[in-house]
């Protein structure tokens, strides 16, 4: 199932395209402002990000600029209002994959997201190995040598944010942010069960990263330390 994060400040528009994304059960998530889409895309993988121009804080530039600059190789679509050929240019010069121009068509908009995740993804974005645990983003796996490890959607969600930010450290309450969004179930009692599971998944196996408490700051994930 296509990930989707929608950053644009028009609520009104903005649900308007989730509804209309609602029948091809696409995952969902959305900001209105960069600084959150910003936070968004470096939470969480996304296949297809939909960006406007014109945002509070970040604008959409400088939104795009900063994921690329950081790694980011989701397909991104512009939104705005901008037609002149110079700005199509630098949207796509910036590292967009597509631009439409508003007033647009809803059906105009899903056919091009469409078409944007029919693209080959890169490698980069489907793979992430830390030590010898892997996570194949696209088979939702986790691989520890030859031993596929069983975790719920939300304990796959937790490690992977963890393993795409190893060696930085996150409180509960940002692992709820960021994690959770703004799911009904988020707590930090949650995030510290998921943790628990986690560890128990990863203990014991060889050259498996470990999940550190940090005292009165949070969670950090380490690669494995070889014993001298």
């Amino acid at each position: 199932m296509a990930r989707i994060c929608i950053i644009e400040d028009d609520v009104e528009l903005v649900e308007l395209m989730v509804d209309a994304f609602a029948p091809s059960g696409y995952e969902i998530d959305k900001a209105h402002s960069g600084d959150k889409g910003l936070e968004l895309l470096r939470a969480a993988p996304y296949d297809a990000v939909i960006l406007d121009w014109e945002l509070p804080g970040l604008n959409g530039i400088e939104v795009c600029q900063a994921f690329r600059e950081s790694g980011g190789h989701s397909a991104i679509l512009f939104l705005t209002g901008k037609g002149e050929i110079e700005d199509k240019e630098r949207g796509l010069d910036t590292g967009a994959d597509d631009y439409l121009t508003k007033p647009f068509r809803m059906r105009e908009l899903i056919l091009r997201i469409e078409a944007l995740l029919r693209r080959p993804k890169l490698v980069q974005q489907t793979v992430l190995q830390i030590g010898s645990v892997v996570i194949e983003r696209t088979k939702r796996l986790v691989l520890c040598g030859e031993e596929t490890l069983a975790l719920s959607p939300k304990e796959f969600a937790l490690l992977e944010f963890l393993m795409t930010h190893a060696g930085q450290t996150f409180s509960v309450v940002e692992l709820m942010d960021r994690v959770w969004h703004s799911e009904d179930e988020s707590s930090p009692e949650n995030v510290r069960t998921h943790i628990m599971r986690i560890r128990a998944a990863l203990d014991g196996k060889h050259g498996a990263p470990e999940i550190r408490t940090v005292h009165r700051v949070g969670y950090c994930l380490h690669p494995h330390q070889s014993q001298a």
